[in-house]
């Protein structure tokens, strides 16, 4: 099923889910560069191309696909994986 305009989630929750579904330590995240890491991850995620994608896989309806491959701010999360 596609989704539409009105059932998408807003960017702050994409990136909310798409952080816990990566193990990112969302404190650590925080207090990077004073903050400046996770409001410029909030401004990559809102300017996202790849929306369709991203919904699917946290839908869970991309199985096998790796975040790495379409989400913008995997390498930031990588960097603040929880211990």
């Amino acid at each position: 099923m596609a989704f539409g305009i009105f059932n998408r989630r807003q960017p702050e929750q994409r990136m909310g889910e798409m952080m816990e579904r990566m193990g990112v330590d969302a404190v650590a995240l925080a207090e990077s560069r004073l903050g400046l890491d996770l409001v410029e991850a909030a401004r990559t995620c809102a300017r996202c191309g790849k929306v369709g994608t991203c919904e699917s896989w946290l839908a869970g309806k991309a199985e096998g696909a790796d975040p790495n491959a379409f989400c913008p701010n995997s390498a930031l999360f990588d960097e603040h994986k929880r211990a």
